[in-house]
């Protein structure tokens, strides 16, 4: 799997429709995908965001969501 992007604290990948974040090693950050997982499920209550899919110990699986181009 290739890197679809780089974050200050995590690793983006996309496989089909999901994209899957995982923590860069280097890294000091604590809790960050539990806490945008929490935050996920949150907003998909009232339908906002990329559906969350799952969350393991070592990555978060969520929707991809393509943005249109607004020009």
């Amino acid at each position: 799997m290739e890197i679809y992007a780089k974050g200050k604290r995590s690793f983006i990948y996309k496989k089909g429709g999901i994209i899957i974040k995982k923590i860069r090693p280097d890294t000091t950050a604590i809790n960050r995908l539990e806490n945008e997982a929490y935050w996920l499920k949150i907003l998909n209550k009232h339908k906002i965001g990329p559906k969350f899919i799952k969350l393991e110990p070592d990555a978060l699986f969520m929707e991809f969501i393509r943005i249109k181009n607004s020009s």
